[in-house]
């Protein structure tokens, strides 16, 4: 079952996520237009990144918010959302004229553990990170705080993956060495089957990041990457290409240079070898634009065959940072 079902079958969720014992329920998400330049709002590029239009998305609805991780679905038109208090979203991306004008049909509900019930807000358990499709539709969930990867699995009753009790995957014992609140904050599902993560700060000490391919198909062994640090950005999120290489979303906050997101390529080949792995810079949303705590980074392909990049932000609940949800083309590959 793909993301395409999981959506249509969102509204049958068992638990809000925040309350964790209350039912699923609708919520309405109101919908502003941004610029990409905050100083000139005629910017239409970040770097190599062409905009494709943006939105401050905001809701009464005391749930929404703190999304940490999301799946967009091929055509560009559905979204799930995690969020770091245990809760998951789907939605349907409104357009016009090619540009996002919208969530429609959006329906919170609880993210369940292992035994079936619902995690609840307690950052120990619930603190969802990163969300990443296999090709048969199940989904993967990195949390942090208690470093684990769950697994959800497609059932035969059709029920979303969400909503069935998943089972723990191996994690790299590496992460372990992590702080509690920067774990495995980006995580894809390779085209072999294995799944690719970095954490969001283990550096080791000669100016890399760690991360690891692991859950390989067959027991094969897990394999421990390094990537290169870029200033103060860290990795928040990772999705495959069509070509096979990745895009990487990173994030920085800091008193001098403010909020910042970059978005790079890393090539298959990097990953697959044992050097090093330095990315492609494509271009950095910096503190004048339209910026926040870009933490959820979805991929799709246009009707032009263009590659197209979706990156959501965290608002951790406060009233000092928003959600924002910002698009751009890719240059072509």
């Amino acid at each position: 079952m793909r993301l395409a079902l999981l959506l249509l079958l969102g509204a049958a969720a068992l638990a809000s996520s925040a309350a964790a014992q209350t039912a699923s329920h609708a919520l309405t998400v109101e919908a502003v237009p941004v610029p990409l330049g905050f100083t000139d709002p005629t910017l239409d590029h970040a770097g190599l990144l062409a905009y494709r239009g943006g939105l401050l998305l905001s809701s009464a609805d005391r749930d929404f918010g703190g999304w940490s991780g999301m799946v967009v679905s091929p055509d560009g038109n559905r979204v799930v959302l995690i969020s770091d208090v245990g809760s998951w979203l789907t939605a349907t991306l409104e357009r016009r004229d090619g540009k996002v004008t919208g969530l429609g049909g959006a329906t919170l509900a609880p993210l369940v553990g292992e035994d079936g019930r619902p995690l609840g807000s307690d950052k120990e358990m619930a603190d969802a990170e990163s969300l990443a499709e296999y090709p048969d539709g199940s989904l993967a969930i990195g949390f942090e705080h208690r470093h684990r990867v769950l697994h959800y699995p497609v059932s035969a009753d059709g029920r979303p993956p969400l909503l069935n009790r998943p089972s723990r995957i191996d994690a790299p014992p590496g992460v372990a060495a992590a702080d509690p609140n920067q774990g495995l904050e980006a995580m894809t599902v390779m085209p072999d089957g294995a799944l690719l993560a970095f954490d969001e700060y283990l550096p080791d000490g000669l100016g890399h990041d760690i991360g690891w391919v692991f859950a390989r198909p067959g027991g094969a062994p897990i394999r421990t990457l390094k990537l290169d640090l870029t200033d103060e950005f860290k990795p928040t999120d990772i999705k495959v290409l069509p070509n096979g290489d990745y895009l990487l979303l990173q994030r920085r906050f800091s008193a001098v240079a403010g909020a910042g997101a970059r978005l790079s390529v890393v090539s298959a080949a990097a990953v697959a070898g044992d050097a090093p792995i330095a990315d492609r810079e494509l271009g950095q949303i910096t503190n004048e634009m339209t910026v926040d705590n870009f933490e959820c980074l979805g991929v799709w392909r246009d009707t032009q065959g263009k590659t197209r990049a979706i990156v959501v932000s965290d608002d951790n609940f406060s009233v000092l940072q928003r959600t924002l949800l910002l698009e751009f083309e890719l240059p072509a590959e």
